[in-house]
């Protein structure tokens, strides 16, 4: 079956290698303790042996073919890098596997899938193949890879320039490695990591799953085009961890060895994790270390340990008060418990995009429990001994588990507390300064407010406290939709919400924040300058500019501004 491919004058060529004990020896002789996985539905013994004479000092490790991707991704991932995959599996698309295989052995390591001619059908084989060997040719056609529709032009692209070798022979297939990536783990993965490798680290706490509390009222203005967002019925199950000998990184990235822990992504029920901290390699690998800050760094033995346990609280956008609020308070559910368990328990988070620790973030953390000399701040990579993380309460736009209401209440207290304001305005509307999503009739709009009852309020120019204060002295709060609003998740009791926000904007914070405490939500959306493609908005849509329509959405709020003065 390999003679017609080969025949092909742009594929690699054919190299005869005929059984396994050659591909060890000329693979593998410069290895003396190889790593080997053997992948087939039972272990085969014979196999087995045959490694271990070519090579007696290996560790071979036995994975059944019958595993779902998601279940072989995490027992090579709990295997780590190894030096030769042998695939001695009939499974009808194995060959389509060798995209993750050849990211799970170290470069110059080896990918042996052995049975070409057998448990499928000719026809089948050949196209897997074809396509296979299309990718390291770098022809790539107009077809996306067989077996996974989410592998596109880039990703075939990517496994191309990670094969250093190929040798096709007339019953197997032989890549080299030509590439280090590390394996992206998922947060429903993890458990399951650690079930296979309990020296990595252990579940600490759990709390159940619950349902997604809901707005009670949502009206939206008439719009043009309204964006479906994937929300989820159920928040997840929520589990506190521990982890051993974990290198910490600027840009929430937290790594073992060649294990990308969930804890690195805040948008984890994405169908593929995404940091932009991170160098993407694949669906599921990335390299990790690869730091702009830090590419100069000459290597691990220059990272400093830090002994003890640390509660993680990086950020992707750490310094931003939007995604403080939103994805760092969401991990604090498990801080109380965590910390009686170890008083000696410290939080850590890191310098990023050059952002220092600011005194606004010192005192969020401060309210709701954790004290500044408790804060590590770290400005480079560093190992901490032990690592201790929470799934967060909150994922915008996925899912707010109810339970975030005691943190939020708790923080708003404490900050009101210190706040010396008086009476401050039943109406109040929430402008911004920023360009990101700016609305270009913004002063138009505000006048508009003005003469319904609002009062304009730039929060930068409050005390902390002083807005929060502002916030639930309210009766009606509107505003841009953003990080400005987000002091409703502060405000347990229930407020009429007006947001004004462009249609090619996805957030739903404060709709989340909304069904936790009972506020009224009224949506005016604005057209966007965003190119709309038929059933989605041109890149880059989510921060674009947009106009308020005052025959529109003009009615839209004076309509509603009228029904709040009814009550």
């Amino acid at each position: 079956m390999a003679a017609p491919l080969a025949a092909q004058g742009s594929r690699p060529p054919v190299t005869r290698m005929r059984t396994v004990e050659e591909v060890l020896s000329n693979q593998l002789k410069q290895i003396a303790d190889p790593v080997v996985v053997i992948i087939a539905h039972r272990p085969l013994q014979r196999l087995r042996e045959t490694v271990l004479a070519g090579r007696p000092q290996a560790t071979v490790h036995d994975v059944g073919a019958g595993l779902s991707d998601a279940q072989l991704h995490v027992a090579l991932a709990a295997i780590g890098p190894c030096d030769l995959i042998i695939d001695d599996s009939t499974v009808p698309d194995r060959l389509p596997r060798v995209r993750r295989y050849i990211y799970c052995v170290r470069p110059g390591g080896v990918v042996l899938v052995r049975k070409l001619g057998r448990g499928n059908g000719a026809e089948a084989l050949r196209k897997q193949l074809g396509a296979v060997l299309a990718d390291v040719a770098g022809q790539y056609g107009t077809e996306q890879g067989p077996g996974d529709p989410q592998w596109g032009r880039t990703d075939r692209a990517r496994f191309g320039q990670a094969v250093r070798e190929l040798k096709l022979g007339r019953d197997y297939l032989v890549l080299v490695a030509g590439v280090a990536a590390q394996a992206k783990i998922r947060e429903e993965q993890i458990d399951d990591l650690l079930d296979q490798r309990p020296d990595l680290g252990r579940v600490l706490a759990r709390r159940p799953g619950a349902p997604v509390p809901q707005p009670p009222s949502l009206r939206m203005s008439d719009y043009d085009h309204l964006l479906s967002v994937r929300s989820l019925e159920q928040a997840p199950a929520l589990a506190l961890r521990e982890y051993q000998g974990v290198l910490t990184i600027p840009g929430q990235i937290a790594t073992i060895g060649s294990i990308i822990l969930p804890d690195s992504y805040r948008h984890w029920p994405v169908g593929r994790l995404r940091n932009p901290f991170m160098r993407e390699i694949a669906r599921d690998f990335a390299d990790a270390t690869a730091v702009p800050e830090f590419a100069d760094d000459p290597g691990p033995e220059s990272v400093r340990t830090l002994p003890g346990s640390y509660f993680y609280l990086d950020d992707e956008v750490r310094g931003h008060f939007g995604h403080m609020t939103t994805e760092v308070l969401a991990r604090l559910w498990a801080w109380d418990e965590a910390k009686a368990a170890d008083p000696s328990l410290k939080a850590i988070l890191h310098a990023n995009r050059r952002r220092q620790l600011s005194d606004w973030e010192v005192r969020l953390l401060g309210a709701a429990g954790i004290d500044r000399d408790d804060i590590v701040f770290a400005r480079e990579p560093v190992r901490v001994e032990r690592l201790v993380a929470a799934t967060p309460m909150l994922s915008n736009p996925y899912y707010v588990h109810p339970g975030i209401g005691e943190i939020w209440r708790r923080v708003g207290d404490d900050l009101a507390a210190q706040s010396e304001l008086g009476a401050s305005p039943d109406r109040i509307f929430i402008a911004r300064r920023i360009k990101k999503r700016s609305c270009r009739n913004a002063t138009d709009v505000e006048q508009l407010f003005e003469s319904l009852g609002f009062t304009l309020v730039y929060p930068e120019d409050h005390p902390l406290p002083d807005q929060i204060r502002m916030f639930r002295q309210a009766d009606a709060i509107a505003g841009f939709a953003g990080s400005g609003m987000f002091h409703l998740m502060f405000t347990p009791e229930p407020k009429q919400v007006i947001l004004v926000t462009s249609e090619s904007y996805t957030g739903r914070n404060e709709w989340l924040i909304a069904g936790v405490f009972g506020h009224a939500i009224n949506v005016a959306w604005c057209r966007s300058e965003a190119e709309w493609r038929g059933d989605h908005f041109a890149s880059g849509g989510y921060q674009s500019a947009f106009s308020f329509d005052f025959d529109r959405e003009g009615v839209f709020v004076r309509d509603t501004a009228a029904a709040m003065e009814r009550g």
